[in-house]
């Protein structure tokens, strides 16, 4: 019984130490995960006590110490902390529920739980619907945390709200309530990173602002460093510099499309600040933060044709667009403010074929903003082969595409739906070396045209030639000696 006893000790002290030390090791690992937010809630609960004499963290202390640029941000997230947690009651939450909550957020999800975790902050009670003025609120919210942190300073666009309603109309489909569940698939469908630069923000702020907590507080953007570097922003609103008509597109459209696109048509170049002479290092705060949110509006991206400008018709179109070796879209718009957008992944290219990778797109962006098709061989585009249909068709069945434009680029029709053409626009969206290789094959192409123009004749060949003829009609018969 001794040497049995002796044997079972030794057992706890082999197999059974090694199991308490993991079982001891996993708490440790959470600590060391959640120890930013910890020192976080710490601080929050001593200024709560400090400040209103009160035990946990108060609404009041989280907004002007965590969130004091967006105050509805704080409010949302403070009150879905305290739902989730179970808090009931106006007092303060206390932090051992405040912390229990923050590592959702901490936690690596899903684009779809991601999305549908933001939708509870906007959601009613019972967390399982949402309406439509709510969801729009939160579009906004995060489009507007997108544009405060450009590097040149915060932006703003007067259709923001006009914009982003052409999202919430889509969704909801003329409802005024829907399923949280239902909404956040449809998000991950049609925007999957809508709510991804806002989900940064927090996350970021939940784990730095112990840091700052002491300093002095500020109405203005905080001073946020050390954050992980994303995608550039837009430094200037690209435009045809030689038509003002010519408009660029809003802000808050060209923000919607990067956040619904492809990640191929929203890579970005290289960011710069005005500050900047080397690299990475001279980025300012707002810069790196800029970065971090991810690409806001792309600033690689450059025009191509406008037929305000350059003219409506496939040869202008053509003339245009062809040999630029490189993702585009193309904007259609049509009578009654109907808008569509084209995401080509291949240069564009006259063929009896349909052609295009994974990633072409077709989507409409007025007076709903949905992705209507996505995938391989969606593209076509044919103006002079007889025998097969003439103009561009976009749509996964050749027998019936879901928007096309006819020949003469008079018409466009979506879904067997015609609407008078108003204009097209197109934008590419490849590297620089994508444009100055087009526009190096069109130097090309005027340099051979002028030299068959100036092609010399010899004495032979003016003899026969019919604009001898034509100047004889016109009176002249005399020529030199040498008959040239």
């Amino acid at each position: 019984m001794g040497v049995n006893h002796s044997a079972d000790s030794t057992g706890k002290s082999g197999k059974g130490h090694h199991d308490e030390q993991a079982k001891a090791e996993k708490p440790e690992k959470r600590y060391e995960f959640l120890l930013p937010v910890e020192k976080l809630c710490r601080k929050l609960e001593e200024i709560t006590n400090k400040e209103e004499s009160l035990k946990g963290i108060s609404l009041n202390v989280f907004h002007t110490r965590v969130f004091p640029v967006y105050p509805e941000l704080a409010s949302r997230i403070y009150a879905l902390f305290c739902r989730v947690s179970g808090h009931k009651g106006n007092g303060p939450i206390a932090a051992s529920s405040f912390l229990q909550v923050a590592e959702k957020f901490m936690n690596i999800m899903s684009d779809e739980k991601q999305t549908e975790l933001y939708l509870k902050m906007y959601a009613e009670e019972n967390l399982s619907e949402i309406k439509k003025d709510n969801f729009q609120k939160l579009a906004i919210l995060s489009h507007t945390v997108a544009l405060d942190h450009y590097p040149e300073g915060p932006r703003c666009c007067a259709k923001t709200r006009e914009t982003l309603a052409t999202l919430a109309n889509a969704a909801f489909h003329g409802k005024e309530v829907l399923s949280l569940s239902y909404l956040a698939h449809w998000v991950t469908e049609n925007s999957p990173r809508l709510l991804l630069g806002l989900h940064r923000y927090v996350v970021h702020h939940l784990n730095t602002s112990y840091r700052t907590i002491d300093q002095p507080l500020s109405s203005g953007p905080q001073n946020e460093e050390n954050m992980d570097l994303g995608t550039p922003v837009l430094e200037s609103e690209p435009h045809f510099p030689d038509n003002e008509e010519a408009k660029p597109l809003p802000l808050s459209e060209v923000w919607l499309l990067a956040v619904s696109l492809p990640k191929l048509y929203i890579q970005p170049s290289v960011i710069h600040s005005p500050s900047s002479s080397s690299g990475l290092a001279s980025l300012d705060s707002q810069g790196i933060i800029a970065r971090f949110l991810g690409t806001i509006c792309p600033s690689h991206w450059t025009p191509l044709y406008n037929s305000n400008n350059h003219g409506l018709g496939a040869n202008r179109f053509l003339t245009h667009v062809l040999n630029y070796r490189g993702p585009t879209l193309t904007f259609i718009r049509g009578e009654g403010d109907v808008e569509f957008c084209i995401g080509s992944t291949d240069e564009w290219k006259e063929t009896h074929m349909y052609w295009g990778k994974e990633d072409c797109i077709v989507l409409q962006t007025k007076p709903l903003f949905h992705i209507i098709e996505r995938g391989p061989k969606l593209m076509y585009l044919n103006t002079g082969i007889r025998g097969y249909p003439l103009g561009l068709r976009a749509g996964l069945d050749p027998r019936k595409p879901t928007l096309s434009i006819n020949s003469g680029f008079t018409q466009v029709e979506f879904k067997a739906i015609p609407y008078p053409l108003f204009s097209v626009e197109v934008w590419g969206c490849g590297t620089s070396q994508s444009r100055e290789a087009q526009l190096d094959i069109k130097k090309w192409q005027v340099k051979q045209a002028e030299r068959q123009r100036q092609v010399k004749l010899s004495a032979a060949d003016w003899v026969d030639h019919p604009d001898r003829y034509l100047l004889e009609l016109g009176g002249r018969t005399t020529y030199n000696e040498q008959g040239t």
